[in-house]
């Protein structure tokens, strides 16, 4: 079977939001103080839309706790900075199932050039934070940062070549190998390179700050008439390459006034000299384009200049279909950001349907029936040691198809199924019987043991504990309260009922307590 892939656009539905709590003194002033003011102000704007995945270091999870959020996650984790958009992961579709990709990290340009040292955390987030999300992650052997790619969602990615193909990024890679990587784990078909981004960009100037993707074939691209702006030229030369190779309307953004670290807010930071060092005069990144979008609205930058309402009114004629919420952000520019750069979207995850295995089940070998689940460690009565999943599907449905396998009934109408082949090494759990068994059902789904069974032993229910069903066969289990022929009413035999009526499925323990009523 082919596989089918596709790069997930920011532009479509949310899962959520991550977003990171500030504590830097080196890169926030005032002991990060303004910008924490800042980042609760954000959250609570994004929440009001969708999910928060607020990440935190253990010590601020009780201050963090202490605030009144709605819709807000806290999440501990260690990081070194608070840059989500640069260290998150990269998120995919491949065969309609979500699928996360890590790319190697540096600190926008390593030992010499990088912003800050140490940034190991940093480099291990991304696949810390697909592991919380119980999504696949995939590394890649390419060092990126997620504000340096944008894609349409059709095949099209957009990048530049000043961060890519970087000295202090991956210095060893020629653009085809390069172009390689983006196409095999991004499944892109088309690469649009700009030479560059925005002039004196502290990450050499991604794509995040001169260009997004509002929908498919139209664009926002950063513009400045200004011949004495840096950007005059750069932004131009963007426009001929984007044009040149992809047909697409481009709404020109007009960029803000240059913008500088003033004394104060320089001599409010702390010196490390692991960190690039800020002072006053430092040229600010400031672009409209560093907006993030979030289920129905826009969160969009200000800057305190008279752009702010011309940008606004520019983006409720581009965005009609969602709110524009405009929020004052400076404060993210003093540590060489945007509103987008401290933001990473989490879309709308797609999982297979799928059963789920206790860490402590293992499939081999069995002696019972080719494959059987076995303890790897000791299990203890009352623990879950797997849940059935799959499609709910009629009788008729059931006894209609040739193709739906592995099911289990959780009512006399309805079962879990496979509709699949594929689907079916994803849904089948290898539970076979016996008379004497240790595992038993928990409701509709899930499946308990009725006892410590100790590492190596095969997990195994009795038939009766489920199935309502027109079957006989042979049993040689070997129990001592061997049935020796086994059928599909077994969950009638009184005996039965007597000893395990906890570990029938629920509905039949529903028809077990229906006859129970009328019992003489």
């Amino acid at each position: 079977m082919g596989i089918n892939g596709r790069f997930i656009p920011e532009f479509e539905r949310h899962y959520g939001t991550i977003a990171m709590y500030p504590f830097r003194t080196d890169i926030w002033r005032a002991d990060a103080h303004f910008m924490q003011e800042y980042l609760i102000n954000l959250v609570n704007c994004i929440s009001k839309y969708e999910k928060v995945y607020l990440v935190c270091r253990l010590e601020d999870v009780d201050t963090l706790e202490n605030i009144n959020f709605q819709n807000v996650i806290i999440v501990p984790f260690e990081y070194d900075d608070i840059w989500a958009r640069d260290i998150g992961p990269t998120f995919i579709v491949e065969n309609e199932k979500t699928k996360c990709v890590n790319w190697k990290f540096n600190s926008w340009g390593g030992i010499e050039e990088g912003s800050y040292y140490p940034w190991d955390k940093d480099d291990a987030f991304a696949k810390k934070f697909a592991n919380y999300l119980h999504i696949d992650c995939i590394d890649a052997d390419l060092v990126l940062e997620g504000g340096a790619i944008t894609t349409d969602g059709q095949g099209t990615l957009f990048t530049t070549k000043s961060v890519l193909l970087n000295r202090n990024r991956n210095p060893e890679k020629t653009i085809e190998e390069v172009e390689n990587i983006l196409k095999n784990e991004l499944y892109i078909q088309n690469i649009i390179w700009l030479d560059e981004g925005l002039a004196l960009d502290e990450t050499n100037g991604h794509i995040d700050n001169i260009l997004s993707v509002v929908r498919p074939h139209e664009l926002c691209l950063a513009w400045t008439d200004d011949v004495k702006d840096p950007n005059y030229h750069i932004v131009r030369n963007c426009y001929k390459q984007i044009t040149e190779s992809y047909e697409c309307v481009i709404h020109k953004i007009p960029l803000p006034p240059m913008q500088y670290m003033n004394t104060i807010e320089s001599k409010g930071l702390t010196q490390n000299k692991d960190a690039l060092e800020r002072t006053e005069g430092d040229l600010l990144p400031a672009s409209y384009l560093n907006y993030y979008l979030v289920n129905g609205a826009v969160i969009l930058p200000s800057f305190g200049c008279p752009e702010d309402k011309t940008v606004y009114e520019q983006f409720k004629m581009i965005f009609p279909d969602r709110k524009i919420e405009q929020i004052y952000s400076r404060e993210p520019l003093l540590g060489g950001g945007g509103i987008h750069c401290i933001l990473h979207e989490i879309p709308e995850i797609r999982r297979p349907v799928c059963s789920r295995l206790s860490e402590k089940v293992e499939i081999r070998k069995s002696d019972i029936n080719k494959k059987g689940m076995f303890a790897k460690s000791k299990i203890f009565q009352g623990e879950i040691v797997y849940v059935k999943g799959g499609h709910i599907i009629t009788r008729d449905e059931l006894y209609s198809s040739s193709t739906i396998n592995s099911y289990l009934p959780i009512s006399d109408e309805y079962y879990l199924g496979a509709l699949s082949p594929e689907e079916e090494e994803d849904i089948k759990l290898y539970n076979n019987h016996s008379c004497d068994p240790n595992c038993g059902m928990n409701g509709d789904i899930t499946f308990i043991a009725i006892k410590d069974i100790e590492p190596g032993e095969e997990l195994t229910i009795d038939y009766a504990f489920i199935d309502n069903e027109d079957y006989s066969f042979k049993c040689s289990c070997g129990s001592a309260n061997c049935r020796h022929i086994i059928t599909g009413y077994d969950w009638k035999i009184p005996e039965l009922q007597e000893k395990y009526y906890k570990y029938f499925a629920r509905y039949l323990q529903l028809k077990i307590d229906e006859q129970r009523k009328h019992k003489p």
